[in-house]
């Protein structure tokens, strides 16, 4: 084993590593544990205070001889370690008492007293007693030997009052006093759950658990007696808070639901959403500030954390149908309703079946505004400039002038049933909306005949000239509508099969026939709206998709789509209300608002899966909503007092992978970019100093990740490769409106969508109508890529033309050589091996005079592929070289080119394994032979994950122009990453470690790195696994 000294101590940056622990100190300082940190957000401050073990619990004892004012103590723990730290009142962080190791895991702490003690409870059902310098001053072992996940202990006022309830892994919490006479007996046993119990929180009368099978229960305490268990998470629950307050209880699970509950009542009041993945919330803290106030922390694995205050009055988000107001509708109405829609003030207007429109005012009778029966049994309506606009099975129009409260107009311009009624949105070519001269809406008639229709002044309308006709389908009709101003003016149609359809729109005329048209894009549930997200014309529709397009030269081009809510597959509504994005949608029998920037749930109504209608309307003051069945005669409608909390007060964290991240890389100009396992790409943009986007395109995890240029090639499951291009956002000058200029923030645009195995191009952004061809039977992962110039020149200044080349690794033995042009994939060569691939890595290079390539000349390209055996296989011009390098799987691989003392090319291949050991082997490409630079030396306590060259790493050699072919072997640098999450710094000619350290991020993945020229005075690592962090290195 290599051993190495240790380096000064250095600040890394942890961009995206898992909130294990919270606590408030009694000052209002919110404290957060990342990995073996302490972290403050406001102001960022990171302290390491283990060595190794990451943190997971936070305590604050507040002895009552001290003064706010004071440097307060807060205790750290994890695993078997325990730490005292001071946080001063500026919120400075330093440490008092340091790493302590324990005998046990500890589970529990909890202050007691007023005399600087603790108790401390472990997994083995023991409790120890401890002082203010954290040394053990007794322990005491419970009378029942079990192990203990989840528990909580009663500090009392000395340690004879200490009450230890320990949850078990037999379904049960045990009562007991570790240090009366009862001498570790068992009080009382708390029965009722049917998994591990993982958290217990409680008051002077009551005790709370969650469990492993997702319940909460609420227990009386002296008896054990069970007074409610309540089911709401849709998976594990791992924490319990019970706070300050009327009865109130937080719960955080798996799901990344936290659920505050009604302890006594046994019903939700409020739910959050925020966090991402399916490893859910970690932590939960609050702070009572005021007697009136309550603010409450949470935070995930995901690593941000959302500060809200969900005592407030008025706090309510989360209603059942019984909550809602009921109308009962007058006899005279006759039938049921139909549909409902929202006329201001609270107020909504209802059309029955049997042609009656009622207008229903909070607190007042439901009154009938109009009978007119050429609109009963059907009938559809359309909102847009102050009128609701009515149309019947006849064709019959209505025109209802919801300020007047009265029908001002009625007209039957042709007859035959009206499918639809749509308004047309308009949008400028800057993407934002603007109203029309005169309310349009268009009338989707049968067999497809569509009219645009313009309001007159006087309230009626007024049929234009324009009408077109939609493609032949059964049961097509437009459901939604929008002119958009590009190149020139184009109307956009949205239809209930899901198709869009372009058509030219010149003097407010459209064309009869489409220019461009995609059936089923959104399913065959049909498209809900057009809108600008993120300066991007989108649609969004019932497949719970949002599709950016680009329009221009009259064609409609998909640039990308993503899942706003991975959980719903119907999308309603998405606006915007100041800074923030709301997305409405339906979950189940929920219709649900949630705030699209930090993922918060704002709204949900349980109001049946058999609704026909409802419409809402958002005020700061109220949210009216309202909704129907078809099959009864009651109208239902929210409390006309429910206000909307459309954000948490506080976010710590950004956009973030809901799982590990499998792999990253960095771009020319710094950006950072990762994928991971949620299928997701993110693009940290400035080193992860700027903002962050989120890019949803692939089916399932991404796997691998290479950058040449400005253009980024992601690979993934099912055999996805994906072509993406950087691209500068332009930004309006606010001094010269007419002018743009480039923007500070970058973007990706999908460009090429590519299935490796089956060599076939897909629409970009398109899928629904290819689902064969990607669910062809196979499971097949791109486990490895590399991408790098066709034609690289040694000082070169440009290159000869934009031709990338790409080798392809699959989990099933193949590699794929690929060469890409500006927007499709050409397979070139395919190779096939017996074990599945692990990584793969290429370098090119071509010389002549002043680095132009001789007559004739080719390319020599060289190329590494490592499998799960521990072979690496060299293919130099299709011809194949074996050589077997560990006794196990090689999981990373590294290239660099370089001469020997004798002037020969070769080219330095780095390699680490399952078995810990890293080897440096070297290709002579003169007479084709293989040597040995390092010999197969262990590095790590278990598997390596990652190597790297140091200086140069092989992607400045593409990047960069360094003449790299100059490099004399003998003076390369390595860098390793492994499993025991160790970084090493190795001299491969010494055969030495130069310096180790402790990465943060656990279960490491990749390695990559960022070198010196990106104007650093260091070179930095990069790991990520469950995480994301950048280290610094010292080599010296």
């Amino acid at each position: 084993m290599l051993t190495a000294p240790s380096p000064p101590p250095v600040l890394s940056q942890l961009l995206n590593v898992p909130i294990t622990a919270l606590v408030y100190t009694f000052s209002g300082c919110l404290l957060a544990a990342k990995s073996s940190h302490v972290y403050t957000p406001n102001p960022p401050f990171l302290l390491r205070v283990f060595k190794h073990q990451a943190i997971h619990h936070l305590v604050t004892h507040h002895p009552y001889d001290k003064e706010e004012e004071e440097e307060q103590e807060v205790v750290v723990a994890g695993g078997r370690s325990i730490a005292m730290v001071t946080v001063s009142p500026d919120n400075h962080i330093t440490i008092k008492v340091p790493e302590v190791r324990l005998q046990d895991w500890v589970v529990q702490l909890e202050g007691v007293g007023n005399r600087g003690l603790y108790a401390c409870l472990f997994s083995y059902n023991t409790v120890a007693l401890l002082d203010n310098d954290l040394t053990v001053l007794q322990v005491k072992k419970c009378s029942t030997c079990c192990i203990v996940y989840g528990g909580y202990v009663f500090g009392g006022v000395d340690a004879q009052h200490v009450t230890a309830y320990s949850g078990t892994v037999f379904n049960e919490i045990l009562c007991w006093k570790p240090f009366s006479s009862s001498q570790g007996d068992v009080i009382l046993r708390y029965k009722g759950h049917n998994g591990v119990i993982f958290g217990v929180d409680g008051t002077d009368t009551r005790l709370v658990s969650v469990s492993d099978d997702r319940s909460l229960i609420v227990w009386e305490r002296a008896t054990a007696v069970m007074l409610h268990k309540l089911y709401y998470h849709s998976a594990r629950v791992l924490k319990v808070l019970v706070l300050p307050g009327p009865g109130v209880v937080v719960t955080g699970g798996e799901d990344s639901r936290v659920v505050v509950w009604d302890m006594e009542g046994g019903q939700v009041i409020r739910e959050y959403h925020g966090h991402n993945g399916n490893n859910g919330v970690r932590s939960l803290a609050y702070h009572q500030p005021s007697s009136s106030a309550v603010y409450l922390a949470t935070g995930g694995w995901d690593g941000q954390i959302f500060q809200h205050c969900p005592l407030l009055q008025g706090y309510r988000n989360s209603y059942n149908m019984e909550d809602c107001v009921r109308y009962t509708t007058p006899a005279a109405t006759n039938a049921a309703p139909r549909w409902v829609c929202c006329v201001g003030g609270g107020c909504f207007v209802v059309c029955f079946a049997s042609g009656i429109l009622a207008l229903v005012q909070p607190g007042h009778p439901m009154e009938i505004l109009d009978n007119d029966e050429r609109f009963k049994g059907y009938s559809v309506f359309c909102k847009t400039n102050g009128i609701v606009v009515i149309g019947g099975v006849q064709g019959h129009l209505a025109f209802f002038n919801i300020k007047q409260r009265r029908i001002t107009c009625r007209t039957c311009p042709r007859d035959g049933r009206i499918f639809s009624l749509t308004p047309i949105s308009k949008f400028t070519s800057e993407g934002t909306e603007t109203p029309q001269q005169g309310g349009r809406f268009m009338v989707c008639q049968d067999k497809g005949h569509v009219t645009l229709w313009r309001l007159t002044e006087k309230d009626g309308a007024e049929a234009t000239a324009s009408t077109l006709t939609l493609p032949p389908l059964k049961n097509r009709w437009v459901v939604c509508g929008a002119t958009v101003s590009t190149d020139k003016d184009y109307l956009v149609l949205g239809d209930r099969k899901g198709g869009v359809h372009l058509y030219s729109f010149t003097k407010d005329t459209p064309s009869a026939l489409p220019l461009a048209s995609y059936h089923g894009l959104h399913g065959s549930q049909g498209v809900t709206q057009f809108l600008y997200h993120h300066g991007k014309f989108s649609s969004i529709g019932n497949d719970g998709n949002l599709r950016h397009y680009a329009i221009r030269e009259g064609q409609l081009h998909i640039i990308g789509r993503f899942k706003p809510v991975p959980s719903s597959s119907w999308l309603q509504r998405i606006e915007h209300t100041g800074n923030t994005t709301l997305v409405h949608y339906f979950h189940g029998q929920d219709y649900l608002i949630r705030n699209l920037e930090v993922g918060e749930v704002v709204l949900r109504v349980d109001c049946g899966g058999a609704h026909r209608s409802w419409d809402i309307e958002i005020n700061p003051e109220y949210t009216a909503f309202g909704f129907v069945f078809i099959n009864t005669s009651i109208v239902y409608g929210l409390p006309p007092t429910t206000p909307m909390h459309l954000t948490p007060l506080r976010t710590y964290g950004d956009t973030s992978h809901s799982s590990e991240i499998h792999c990253v890389t960095v771009t020319g100009t710094g950006d950072i970019i990762t994928g991971g396992e949620d299928g997701d790409v993110i693009c940290r943009w400035g080193e992860g100093d700027g903002p962050v986007s989120r890019y949803s395109s692939h089916i399932s995890a991404v796997r691998a990740l290479s950058v040449v240029g400005n253009v980024l090639f992601s690979g993934g499951g099912k055999a996805s490769l994906k072509a993406w291009r950087i691209v500068q956002k332009w930004e309006k000058n606010q001094m010269e409106r007419e002018t743009r200029k480039p923007g500070s923030a970058r973007d990706l645009e999908l460009i090429t969508d590519y299935n490796v195995l089956t060599d076939v191009h897909l629409p970009v952004g398109y899928t629904s109508s290819y689902r064969s061809t990607l669910d062809t039977g196979h499971d097949q992962k791109i486990t490895s890529l590399f991408a790098y110039p066709s034609n690289p020149r040694d000082n070169a200044e440009e290159e000869e033309e934009n031709v990338t080349s790409l080798i392809v690794g699959l989990s099933s033995g193949g590699v794929k050589e690929l060469e890409h042009t500006t927007s499709a994939f050409r397979l070139v060569r395919s190779y096939s091996f017996d074990n599945c691939i692990t990584c793969v890595q290429g370098v090119s290079w071509r010389e002549g005079k002043n680095g132009a390539a001789a007559e004739g000349e080719e390319t020599t390209k060289v190329t590494a592929v490592a499998t799960t055996f521990g072979h690496l296989h060299l293919i130099v011009h299709g011809s194949v070289t074996t050589v077997r390098c560990h006794d196990s799987g090689i999981n990373s691989i590294d290239m660099v080119r370089g001469r020997t003392g004798d002037g020969t090319i070769n080219v330095a291949i780095a390699t680490v394994g399952d078995d810990g050991a890293v080897m440096v082997t070297v290709y002579n490409l003169l007479n084709n032979t293989i040597s040995t630079l390092l010999s197969r030396r262990t590095v790590h306590f278990s598997a390596g994950i990652g190597v790297r060259f140091l200086q140069p790493s092989s992607s400045s050699c593409y990047h960069g122009k360094e003449d790299s072919h100059q490099l004399a072997l003998s003076l390369l640098t390595l860098v390793t990453v492994g499993s025991d999450q160790r970084v090493v710094v190795i001299d491969p000619a010494r055969a030495a470690p130069l310096s180790s350290y402790f990465t943060d991020v656990s279960d490491p993945h990749f390695l990559t790195l960022i070198n010196i020229s990106q104007g650093r005075t260091a070179p930095r690592a990069m790991v990520c696994g469950k995480g994301l962090q950048i280290l610094p290195l010292f080599t010296t």
